[in-house]
């Protein structure tokens, strides 16, 4: 079954692909974190998503409150 949600970094609702604590990274924002180096433009803007990511309380922590 394919799943779709949406990616939490481009906010645009895809194939469910890279789950991370509880939230989707869609495919194209995968390689592109994957592929960006420090260099790049968007490199502190995927760091600060990121960030959230993994600060943020996901659906299901939020659940068990």
């Amino acid at each position: 079954m394919i799943r779709i949600a949406v990616c939490c970094l481009c906010l645009k609702t895809k194939k469910e692909n890279l789950m991370l604590f509880g939230k989707n990274i869609c495919q194209d924002c995968e390689a592109e974190l994957t592929q960006s180096s420090t260099e790049d433009l968007s490199y502190d803007l995927y760091v600060e998503k990121m960030k959230d990511v993994l600060t943020a309380p996901s659906k299901e922590d939020k659940n068990m409150v």
